[in-house]
C-alpha cells in the first residue's frame, strides 16, 4: 500500500511538473500547491490518497461552473462556496446529548463524508463514501437528466447522490430492507415536512402501537394511518416510512446500549430523521435544487442485465447510459 501511494505522488508530480524539477523544492511546497490551481479550497478533513487523486480528476474535468455545482471534495472555487459546501453544513445530525463525546467527535469529523444529507438516517457498514460516489460519477462524465445503474446499491448511496445531482437513477438489491432503506432516504429528499413537529409529540403512541401490534409492514402501517392524520398535500407513505426506519433504528440501538430505553431511543432518531428532513429541504430552497425521483427494483428485469454487465467492466472507460424511458 505504502509503495502504491508513493509511485502515485511521483508519477502525479512527475506529470505536472516536468522530470526536472528538484525533489525538496516540490516537497516543501506540499502536495495542494502541485495538485491545484489557485483557487480551489478542498474540504476539511480531506487527506486519504484516493481522496486526493478524485479531487484532482474533477478539477480537470469539470468546468469551474460544474464543480460549483457538482464537485464532490470542493467547499470553493474562486471565493464561490460550492453546493457541496450547502449540502454538508451546520449540524451534521442531531444526536442525544448523553452520546459519548468519541461519538460526537465522529460526526463531526465526517461531516463532509457520510454524515450529510440523508446518507446518515441508518447506520449501515460498509457503505460507500457518499462524496466517493459523486466524485465517479462526474468522472465517468454522467450528467443532469441521464441515468444510472447501480446493481447492488445496498443502503442507496449512488441513488441518493444522483438524485442530489439531477441524474435518474435505478437502485437494484436482493435485500428487502436494503430496497425499503435505499427509497426512504430517496424520498426523504422531498417530503412535506408540515406534519413532523406533529408527529414528533406524538412519538409516544406511534412507539407503542408499532410495538403492540404484529410485525408485519403492512399491519404496522394499518395501525400507524389509523393514528395519526395527514393533509391531502402530504405522501403519507413516505411519512410512514420514515417514520417506521427510525423505529427499526432504535430497536437496534435499544440493543446495544442500556443508557436509556427503547422509548427514548426512538424519540431521539426520531427527532434526528426530522432535522435531516427539514435541513435537507432548506439546502433544497437555497439552492433550488429538484431532487429526483429514483427507482429501486428485488432484482434485475432482464432488458438490464446485459447493459449492466458492460457498466461494470468499463467503470473508466466511457460510461453506458440507460434511457430514461426505463
Amino acid at each position: 500500500m505504502l509503495y502504491s501511494k508513493i509511485l502515485f505522488w511521483t508519477s502525479l508530480a512527475h506529470n505536472i511538473l516536468g522530470p526536472n524539477k528538484n525533489p525538496a523544492d516540490v516537497i516543501q511546497q506540499g502536495m495542494f500547491f502541485n495538485l491545484f490551481t489557485e483557487g480551489f479550497e478542498l474540504s476539511p478533513n480531506l487527506s486519504e490518497v484516493y481522496e486526493l487523486a478524485l479531487a484532482y480528476y474533477e478539477s480537470r474535468i469539470l468546468t469551474k461552473k460544474e464543480l460549483l455545482k457538482s464537485s464532490a471534495y470542493f467547499v470553493k472555487v474562486d471565493g464561490v462556496f460550492t453546493n457541496h459546501f450547502y449540502i454538508c453544513t451546520g449540524d451534521p445530525v442531531k444526536i442525544p446529548e448523553y452520546s459519548s463525546s468519541r461519538l460526537k467527535l465522529f460526526f463531526i469529523n465526517n461531516q463532509f463524508r457520510t454524515g450529510y444529507s440523508t446518507h446518515g438516517l441508518f447506520p449501515y457498514r460498509g457503505k460507500f463514501h457518499p462524496q466517493m460516489i459523486k466524485a465517479l460519477i462526474n468522472i465517468m462524465g454522467i450528467k443532469h437528466g441521464e441515468t444510472i445503474l447501480d446493481p447492488m446499491m445496498g443502503s442507496g448511496t449512488v441513488p441518493v447522490e444522483a438524485s442530489l445531482m439531477g441524474i435518474n437513477s435505478i437502485g437494484i438489491d436482493s435485500s428487502p430492507f436494503c430496497r425499503f432503506m435505499a427509497q426512504v432516504k430517496c424520498d426523504s429528499l422531498n417530503i412535506n415536512p408540515i406534519c413532523l413537529n406533529d408527529l414528533l409529540k406524538r412519538y409516544e403512541k406511534n412507539f407503542l402501537a408499532f410495538n403492540s401490534c404484529s410485525k408485519k409492514f403492512n399491519d404496522q402501517k394499518d395501525v400507524f394511518f389509523k393514528n395519526n392524520f395527514f393533509p391531502e398535500s402530504v405522501d403519507k407513505e413516505k411519512i410512514f416510512n420514515l417514520v417506521f426506519l427510525a423505529f427499526l433504528d432504535s430497536e437496534g440501538y435499544a440493543q446495544r446500549s442500556k443508557q436509556k430505553s427503547h422509548l427514548e431511543h426512538f424519540k431521539s432518531i426520531l427527532e434526528r430523521y426530522f432535522t435531516v428532513v427539514n435541513k435537507i429541504l432548506a439546502v433544497e430552497n437555497h439552492l433550488k435544487l429538484e431532487p429526483l425521483i429514483q427507482i429501486s427494483y428485488k432484482v434485475m428485469p432482464e432488458r438490464l442485465i446485459l447493459k449492466t454487465i458492460v457498466l461494470m467492466g468499463s467503470f473508466f472507460l466511457h460510461p453506458i447510459v440507460l434511457p430514461s424511458t426505463i
